[in-house]
């Protein structure tokens, strides 16, 4: 079994995440009063991406919409990706996560 390829360190999976959220949110059609930036929005997603990652055994830099994903799935197939993770070497030449 081989580990997750990892391109990126975990800080700029959870900034990819970020952004992607964001803009997402202004894709939509979100509409923001004049005295308020995106910065609320921004501080939801940072934190909704530390608990994804906090319910993984080892930080990994994973892409935003698996980031997403991990966030809302339910403990049974979070114990499915840990496993992996336990059991899974590190790449060589992957990004080192912090």
């Amino acid at each position: 079994m081989r580990g997750p390829i990892e391109t990126m360190t975990v800080e700029e999976s959870i900034d990819l995440f970020v952004s992607d959220e964001v803009e997402t949110a202004a894709e939509y059609g979100m509409r923001l009063p004049y005295f308020l930036d995106t910065e609320p929005i921004a501080a939801r997603a940072r934190s909704q991406a530390h608990e994804a990652l906090e319910r993984l055994d080892r930080p990994i830099a994973l892409p935003p919409e698996i980031l997403a994903a991990a966030h809302a799935a339910p403990p049974t197939h979070l114990r499915h990706l840990n496993t992996y993770l336990r059991t899974s070497p590190p790449i060589a030449g992957s990004v080192p996560s912090p």
